[in-house]
């Protein structure tokens, strides 16, 4: 079984009590959490990495809630995100005598080819289940409610897909993108803020992709120049891919950084709250 930074990480504590519940919405699974906070200050649609409706989704989702967002993670995988368990597994352990997973992990983690899953995920069709999503979800809120994307990982790749969506999208977060090439930039028209992580990303190839890590800073201003919409990119110092979600929380230097994504998370949708 092959492996790459994009489906390696922490898991989330498994102890945490959600604050929000898994539901149908608009014909996908979602996780929605209300802000308990007074009245909503807008809502926000995170596009999650390839563990879709995982614990450290949910709980980045009631982190981001506490700041007055709804929040709602929408499951794109349908169903077939690759399984948390996958996170802990070392590539060659011997699944049969160990005693680190549970019988119904080591199930989830023989059954899964990652390869041959990063083939089937298609983003273009991810897309056009994406968009559909968005159109029928602002059509549900009051019409002066913003909705706000938030990208993680794969999530990130299709929130450049939708920066040009104005008419339903009031502003874009992307965190530690996949690999993507920046396209029709010109058309942009959502405010845009993307954080980078420091480590560069390995793809199913083991070649590194220069597009999003550290060269990116040469990168992503070049491919951005020809387009008059308001963005920032920051990097993250001493991060691995999927610092902003599913870093470990035992590391001081990673929760800083994920305490910090998620604090300029909030503080670029505010911007545009009002």
């Amino acid at each position: 079984m092959g492996n790459c930074d994009c489906f390696s990480g922490t898991p989330g504590d498994k102890s945490h009590q959600s604050a929000g519940s898994v539901k149908r919405l608009h014909n996908f699974d979602v996780y929605q959490v209300k802000t308990s906070f007074g009245d909503s200050k807008g809502e926000i649609l995170l596009l999650p990495d390839a563990f879709g409706l995982a614990k450290h989704n949910m709980i980045l989702a009631d982190h981001l809630s506490t700041h007055g967002y709804n929040v709602t993670i929408l499951d794109y995988y349908q169903g077939k995100a690759l399984p948390e368990a996958l996170m802990d597994y070392v590539p060659g352990t011997d699944l049969d005598s160990s005693d680190q997973f549970t019988e119904e992990e080591k199930n989830a983690i023989r059954g899964v080819d990652v390869t041959r899953w990063s083939q089937d995920v298609d983003p273009v069709r991810v897309h056009e289940l994406v968009v559909p999503f968005i159109v029928e979800m602002k059509a549900s809120l009051q019409p002066a409610t913003k909705l706000h994307i938030l990208g993680h990982c794969f999530g990130g790749r299709q929130a450049f897909e939708l920066a040009s969506n104005v008419q339903l999208i009031t502003s874009i977060v992307i965190m530690h993108p996949a690999p993507y090439e920046l396209k029709d930039v010109k058309s942009f028209g959502v405010p845009l803020f993307v954080g980078l992580a420091v480590v560069k990303v390995f793809t199913m190839q083991n070649l590194e992709n220069d597009m999003f890590a550290p060269a990116a800073t040469k990168t992503l201003p070049e491919a951005m120049k020809d387009t008059e919409v308001y963005y920032k990119f920051a990097i993250y110092g001493g991060t691995q891919h999927g610092f902003a979600s599913r870093s470990d929380p035992q590391d001081e230097l990673a929760e800083k950084a994920y305490r910090s994504s998620i604090k300029d998370t909030i503080y670029w949708i505010s911007q545009f709250s009002n």
